[in-house]
C-alpha cells in the first residue's frame, strides 16, 4: 500500500495501482527482468486469524470483512502480474512471513499448477530474518522461479541463541470471557521492515537472476501470427474465467473513464 497522500498509483489495491504494476511488469526486458513482491500480510498471518477466520481449511477467511476482502484481492492481482512476469521470460519473488497462509490461496495454487504445467518450478525457502539483521527472529518464507533464494537461509536458529528482545509484539491478556487471548502490539507493524543487508543480499541475486531468466521454455509460448492486428487476435480468443476475486471489472470500468 502506498503512504497516504501518494496518490492511488502507489496503492496495489486501487484499480490505478494495479494497472501501473501490470504496466511495469510489461516493460520488464524480455528475459531479463525480476519482480519482487512483499504482499501485505497483515490478514494471512497466524496473529489476525481470530479476525480474518483463516485456517488451513479456510484459507479464504470470512469474507464479509472488508480487510478480508482486500487481502484476498491483492492476491489474486499479484498472480495476474506475476503471470504476465514469467511469460515474458521474468523471475519473481514473493515474500511472506512463516505463518503466513498466501500460499492456499486459489489463485497462489492455480499459480503453482498452471506453471508446473509448463515445465516451470517454483521454489520455496523458509529462513530467519534475524541472519540479516532484524531485531526478531522472524520466521520469512520466499517463494520464487529461481533457486538462488536457497541462498537466503543461514541455518537453524534457537530463541536462546537470538536473545532476548527489547520490545515484544504480541500482548497477552485475558478476554471477557476470562480466557487466556493476545493480540499484536503497537510495535508489531515495524517488524514488516526491511533490514538493509536483506535488501542489499537482494540486489546482489539479481546479475544471477538475469543470467538465469527464460524461465519458459520456447516450446510452451503460444504461437501468435504477428502480421495481423491485435484487435482480431484479442476478439477470437474465449474467455472461460474473469478473475471476480481480482475485481477486474472495477479495472475495466477505470480504463473506459480515462481521458
Amino acid at each position: 500500500r502506498g503512504k497516504k497522500g501518494s496518490g492511488t498509483a502507489m496503492d496495489f489495491g486501487s484499480d490505478g495501482g494495479f494497472l501501473t504494476a501490470l504496466v511495469m511488469a510489461l516493460q520488464g526486458s524480455y528475459n531479463a527482468h525480476v519482480v519482487f513482491w512483499g504482499i501485505c500480510c497483515s490478514s494471512w498471518i497466524h496473529l489476525n486469524s481470530g479476525t480474518s477466520r483463516r485456517d488451513y481449511l479456510n484459507p479464504h477467511g470470512h469474507p464479509p470483512y472488508p480487510s478480508v476482502q482486500l487481502a484476498n484481492r491483492l492476491v489474486a492481482r499479484c498472480i495476474l502480474v506475476i503471470m504476465v512476469t514469467v511469460s515474458l521470460g521474468g523471475h519473481m519473488v514473493l515474500e511472506n512471513p512463516g505463518s503466513s497462509l498466501i500460499w492456499l490461496h486459489d489463485r497462489f495454487q492455480w499459480m503453482l499448477e498452471t506453471l508446473a504445467s509448463l515445465g516451470i518450478k517454483v521454489y520455496r525457502q523458509a529462513f530467519w530474518m534475524s541472519f540479516w539483521g532484524h531485531d526478531y527472529m522472524k520466521r520469512t518464507v520466499l517463494w520464487s522461479t529461481s533457486r538462488i533464494i536457497g541462498t537466503f537461509n543461514k541455518g537453524k536458529l534457537s530463541a536462546k541463541k537470538h536473545g532476548p528482545t527489547k520490545t515484544k509484539t504480541v500482548v497477552r491478556y485475558r478476554n471477557r470471557n476470562g480466557r487466556m487471548a493476545y493480540k499484536g502490539s503497537k510495535t508489531l507493524k515495524g517488524t514488516q521492515m526491511y533490514p538493509v543487508k536483506f535488501a542489499g543480499h537482494i540486489v546482489r541475486c539479481l546479475p544471477a537472476m538475469f543470467r538465469s531468466t527464460g524461465a519458459l521454455p520456447e516450446a510452451r509460448l503460444p504461437q501468435v501470427d504477428t502480421s495481423r492486428p491485435f484487435v482480431e487476435i484479442f476478439k477470437e480468443m474465449e474467455f472461460d474465467d474473469w478473475w471476480d476475486e481480482a475485481d477486474l471489472k472495477s479495472v475495466y470500468k477505470y480504463l473506459r473513464g480515462c481521458k
